[in-house]
């Protein structure tokens, strides 16, 4: 746990300095992924939250990048918490994406910022088409069932062993 929303000693994003209206933290994945949740832990460095050059967000949503290249918004989110001093979970109808985003409107248009200490997302891998995967196990059992003299010892048994690992 980052301990509490002011600790100064602890890893943290902050964008103070950026004159913007809203901030947005992203995470990527090389292939979708199925996300249902988030937490968010934010840092801020005044006395309370609309205090400091690093402020709690005026608001916050979670988006999510659509198979059309578009963000958009989760759908059904169980609520955006802003309390100091713990994480603010957010559960939502699930997604598959390979990008999530949160993005936070800033109190004011100016150079403040917004900060978080640590953000979470749940879910799990999204099973891909394993058409082509299935076809090759399917051969390559077909071509274990007849033999070969072409293989070493050591190299056939890493063929058995590489076969045995695709089928799970």
């Amino acid at each position: 746990l980052p301990g509490n929303s002011t600790n100064p000693g602890a890893p943290r994003y902050g964008s103070w300095g950026n004159r913007s209206s809203y901030e947005t933290i992203t995470y990527t994945w090389n292939s979708k992924v199925s996300l249902n949740s988030a937490d968010i832990y934010y840092w801020h460095d005044g006395d309370n939250e609309n205090v400091g050059g690093i402020r709690f967000p005026k608001d916050y949503y979670y988006e999510y990048l659509a198979d059309d290249g578009t963000w958009k918004q989760v759908e059904n989110p169980s609520g955006y918490v802003k309390e100091l001093h713990k994480y603010n979970n957010t559960t939502f109808t699930p997604v598959e994406t390979t990008s999530i985003r949160v993005h936070m409107n800033k109190q004011q248009s100016d150079s403040n910022g917004v900060g978080v200490l640590e953000w979470k997302v749940y879910g799990g891998a999204v099973a891909g088409d394993n058409t082509a995967l299935n076809t090759l196990v399917q051969e390559t059992e077909n071509f274990v069932k007849d033999g070969s003299k072409d293989y070493s010892i050591s190299s056939w048994n890493v063929l058995l062993d590489t076969l045995k690992a695709a089928k799970k």
